[in-house]
């Protein structure tokens, strides 16, 4: 009977001591990053955010960033020229997901030029219209850069 007492003791006490050893042990987290508040100022004052840095980053960084699936156009209201923009409706950033549009870095006569070329106009909500580029297009519109300001 004592020896089974002491041995109860002695598995109680390696059980008490290996839980004060295991208090000072802490699992390695990994930080999160590419969450959509986490704005890193750069060196030479440029801003990096999703991993991109505006007006330096193409949309094809950001394709290759979120994802092939990536829709690019331009989109335009009535009466306005209209922009060039990337479109993804499932992009997952750290823990968040949602959808994204980015908006290139590109003057007024090219998006025209783009508009112009598209094979295809499609109503979008409303009366804004969207503009699929034409294949000859797409590898100037993946090259432009995102706008910045």
């Amino acid at each position: 009977m004592k020896t089974s007492i002491a041995f109860l003791f002695l598995i109680i006490a390696v059980i008490v001591v290996s839980a004060l050893f295991r208090a000072g042990e802490r699992p390695a987290v990994q930080p999160l990053e590419g969450l959509p508040w986490q704005v890193e100022i750069l060196p030479n004052g440029e801003t990096r955010v999703f991993g991109l840095i505006p007006a330096r980053s193409t949309l094809d960084d950001a394709r290759g960033r979120f994802g092939m699936d990536m829709e690019i156009a331009v989109i335009a209201a009535p009466n306005e020229p209209g922009s060039l923009e990337a479109y993804s409706s499932s992009v997952t950033a750290g823990v968040i997901m949602g959808k994204m549009i980015l908006v290139a870095a590109v003057d007024r006569e090219t998006v025209a030029r783009l508009r112009q070329r598209a094979v295809k106009a499609e109503y979008m909500d409303g009366t804004t219209r969207k503009y699929i580029l034409h294949p000859d297009d797409l590898a100037l519109a993946w090259r432009t850069p995102i706008a910045g300001r």
